[in-house]
């Protein structure tokens, strides 16, 4: 391709040392040869296939690699999903436990409903935003929203004892 290209341009200085050329045709040749050098140059890269084969194997061991994550994946959020429903029931009876026989809520017991709320809102938010990039990336979420259900545990304890 840079050989033809070097050929047509060495053709076109020897036409212009044996003949006397107008500048209209000068430009005209100067512009097919340019022309013919933007044509050239659009070909595909030989070694293209070569790249795109390893693309193609890389890409085949990270989807194995993911294949075995979405699997783990998939039964870590069904189970992290329904802890949450959990969650969110036994919010829902504390709240129905603190206001029996009351108009309101004391200030306290609010205070702790609305923590366990937003600790398990956290956890639910983490859940549908995580992206799943990297091994890595899974375990550190897996272990964030482990020590995430503790936190919520243990404060479901705490409001248990406040009591």
């Amino acid at each position: 391709m840079e050989v033809v290209a070097t050929e047509l341009i060495f053709v076109i200085q020897i036409h212009l040392k044996s003949c006397a050329m107008k500048k209209s045709n000068l430009f005209r040749l100067t512009t097919l040869a340019l022309m013919s050098l933007s044509f050239l140059s659009c070909k595909q890269d030989p070694n293209r296939n070569l790249k795109s084969a390893d693309s193609i194997n890389e890409g085949k061991s990270i989807l194995i690699e993911s294949n075995v994550q979405k699997k783990e994946w998939e039964k870590f959020q069904i189970t992290l999903d329904s802890t949450i429903n959990a969650n969110d029931i036994r919010i829902a009876e504390f709240k129905l436990k603190a206001k029996q026989g009351k108009k309101e809520i004391d200030s306290t017991t609010r205070y702790h409903i609305n923590v366990l709320e937003e600790k398990n809102q956290i956890i639910k938010s983490k859940l549908n935003t995580f992206t799943n990039k990297t091994t890595k990336d899974w375990n550190n979420f897996k272990t964030e929203i482990n020590q995430d259900l503790k936190d919520f545990e243990f404060s479901i304890k705490q409001f248990d004892t406040d009591k």
